[in-house]
């Protein structure tokens, strides 16, 4: 189950970089997604966004602070579904015991 469920993470997050909130002279600007690899700065409160050759994508606005918070928020209850299924799937791992005679008469049992 578990070598199931690193591959379907591994392909859903192959090649997929997200856009997270960067510090730009003192203000917050989604970057680092493909399309937003390189940033100039191009007035108080915007950037100009390249991909990894440089090529200019577009602008992209600094982000308010209500936005910063809902961001940092989303990130959070990301990560306590992720750690609800990880627990999840612990609880649901199916247990295999093998049992051997041992030579006084007794069982010896492993539990994998």
């Amino acid at each position: 189950m578990k070598i199931f469920t690193f591959i379907c993470l591994a392909i859903l997050l192959g090649g997929c970089v997200s856009a997270t909130p960067n510090l730009i002279n003192g203000k917050y600007y989604m970057s680092g997604d493909k399309d937003c690899r390189t940033y100039r700065q191009v007035s108080e409160n915007q950037v100009m966004c390249g991909d990894k050759n440089g090529k200019q994508t577009g602008y992209r606005n600094a982000m308010t602070d209500q936005e910063l918070q809902m961001h940092m928020h989303n990130q959070q209850m990301q990560q306590q579904r992720s750690q609800q299924i990880q627990m999840q799937q612990q609880q649901n791992r199916i247990r295999t015991t093998n049992c051997t005679p041992n030579y006084m008469g007794g069982m010896n049992c492993t539990t994998f």
